[in-house]
């Protein structure tokens, strides 16, 4: 009898452990794919951050000069204003 079971199990066991439809090993490739793409992603994340730091500090650089040249422009406004008051 007991062997009897053993075959009935090594006849149903194959099928209840990979159902038909479903490849557990396919599932482990895609899990090793989805942490690759993860990493990838994580990686661009990284590197997207880092270039808006450089661009945010370039912008802020810009904006001084922006001022910068706004303040020096109404100076000028300012004096020939002045000037031809004197005039």
């Amino acid at each position: 009898m007991i062997a009897n079971i053993a075959s009935d199990d090594a006849l149903i066991l194959p099928q209840c452990a990979n159902p038909t439809g479903l490849n557990f090993r396919e599932r482990q490739v895609k899990a090793e794919r989805l942490r690759r793409v993860i990493n990838t992603l994580d990686a661009r994340r990284t590197s997207l951050h880092a270039a808006l730091r450089r661009r945010r500090a370039t912008l802020s650089a810009y904006a001084v000069v922006l001022t910068d040249l706004d303040t020096a422009m109404e100076r000028a406004r300012l004096r020939a204003e002045t000037e031809r008051r004197r005039a």
